[in-house]
């Protein structure tokens, strides 16, 4: 696949928030059209393109293409997605953003038959994670996303340390102020300014979280990226 850039990382790490400051600044980027949580897609569009669900297949990539590795703390991904409910032991929160069933289908938004495309979402979710990790086999749904956020990284980081491709790697708490840069790696003579950020998710409701500690190889990558874990 021919991309000048591809933003990558674990989901809920800044990837649609990048994608916004770059469109800003005049560089098209699509978010989750070229690399979908069912796959890579043959579809036309911008050369730059943001995704999450890139990271399985960066070995599909022309060797020039940039990667932009984005990272943020293990706890806040893991916190976000336990609202999402990425790696509940039931799918159900995921389908119905933790809200009643009867509730959802009520609303004119989504009727059962979106409702059954929304479950089919999910589903591939949990193929992906399966196909990609092993970070379904904790029974904790905690210790479950504390497993993804280390080896979906550890995906992205093993391709780069053996791949050509040029690439960098930032964390979204401090992308504001390396701004420049990015501006540099790109090799674009762009100012790029930083946005507010935004919940894209907030129609989630929260859950109560039963915290466990970190593992030791997630948390010693934590550590590689700059992160001192608390929990």
């Amino acid at each position: 696949m021919k991309l000048d850039l591809l933003i990558t990382g674990c989901g809920r790490s800044g990837t649609q928030y990048l994608t916004e400051v770059l469109a800003a600044a005049g560089i098209r980027t699509s978010h989750e059209k070229r690399f979908t949580v069912f796959g890579p897609e043959n579809v036309e569009g911008p050369q730059c393109e943001a995704s999450w669900y890139a990271a399985p297949f960066l070995s599909h990539l022309s060797p020039k293409t940039r990667i932009l590795h984005l990272v943020r703390d293990p706890a806040a991904v893991v916190k976000s997605f336990h609202r999402i409910g990425l790696c509940a032991p039931k799918i159900r929160h995921h389908v119905t953003a933790g809200q009643p069933l009867a509730e959802v289908l009520a609303r004119t938004t989504l009727k059962p038959l979106r409702l059954l495309e929304r479950i089919r979402y999910v589903h591939a979710h949990r193929d992906l994670l399966e196909r990609a990790t092993t970070c379904l086999e904790p029974a904790q749904e905690v210790d479950r996303l504390w497993q993804y956020w280390g080896q979906w990284n550890g995906i992205v980081e093993d391709f780069l340390l053996r791949a050509p491709n040029p690439h960098l790697r930032l964390r979204l708490e401090e992308l504001d102020e390396k701004l420049p840069e990015l501006a540099a790696f790109l090799e674009v003579d762009l100012m790029l300014q930083a946005r507010p950020a935004a919940n894209t998710k907030p129609f989630y409701r929260r859950r109560p979280i039963a915290w466990t500690p970190i593992p030791h190889a997630v948390r010693a990558r934590a550590e590689r990226y700059g992160y001192i874990p608390h929990v």
